[in-house]
């Protein structure tokens, strides 16, 4: 009876090729990296912050934080690289699935590249600004709802929550001033429909890394993900609604 469940075991991993083949052997493998990662980057950005003079949570608005990640990462990865060889991995495999694993994050890394650019564009030609002196028509009660509802769709057709929060958080906090809206309702409302596009969006970075790691083709995951994060939407936009009342 034992033999039995143990090959019916073996046979469920055969049937999970993505949870056989991507789950780490050695879970402390995938978690001292990350676990490095973060605390290295929140020491760094305080470190480097502290050097301007200021408090302790200051210092972390004081800080390059690029830098401070970039440097972060480089050290992760050579500790990393360290405590593998002590593992006896190959030098010339982990070379080889760094390089892999760099070449497949590429086309996510190009597109947050375009999609900064649009963020920067759109604020430089006045995006918001125009939206604004054109909004007089709108009710109050409708700007935070609409507001979700635009980013949401501006999420999903660009994929990056960074670039939906560039593009319409000046347009938010505008739009919350001049209608006489609670401005952390509108400015949650811009946070919300970011979030929306990251997880649905089959241009996120998101989607793209998760559907590399499982071997499901990307169309298909963020098929599978659109409906239940559609449901989420207009759930949350009806709430949006009754909250204004509210406030």
């Amino acid at each position: 009876m034992k033999k039995k469940v143990e090959e019916e075991e073996e046979d469920w991993h055969e049937c999970h090729p993505a949870v056989a083949r991507e789950l780490p052997i050695k879970p402390m493998n995938l978690l001292v990296p990350l676990i490095l990662v973060i605390t290295l980057t929140l020491f760094l950005t305080w470190y480097d912050g502290r050097s301007e003079g200021v408090g302790f949570l200051q210092a972390f608005i004081e800080a390059d934080v690029l830098d401070a990640m970039v440097v972060a990462l480089l050290i992760t990865t050579l500790i990393s690289f360290g405590l593998y060889l002590i593992q006896r991995f190959k030098l010339a495999d982990l070379i080889s699935g760094f390089i892999e694993g760099g070449n497949e994050l590429m086309s996510v890394i190009l597109l947050l590249s375009i999609v900064w650019g649009l963020s920067s564009i759109t604020d430089d030609l006045g995006f918001s600004a125009f939206v604004t002196a054109h909004s007089g028509w709108i009710p109050q009660m409708l700007i935070a709802p609409l507001i979700f509802v635009f980013g949401a769709a501006v999420s999903y057709f660009i994929g990056s929550a960074w670039g939906t929060w560039g593009i319409l958080m000046p347009l938010g906090v505008s739009m919350a001033i001049v209608g006489d809206v609670s401005l952390p309702l509108v400015v949650g409302a811009v946070f919300a429909s970011g979030s929306f596009g990251a997880f649905a969006s089959p241009l996120s970075d998101d989607t793209n890394t998760i559907a590399k790691i499982l071997g499901l083709t990307v169309i298909d995951y963020a098929k599978y993900k659109l409906k239940p994060a559609l449901i989420a939407a207009g759930i949350t936009t009806v709430l949006y609604v009754l909250v204004t009342f509210v406030i």
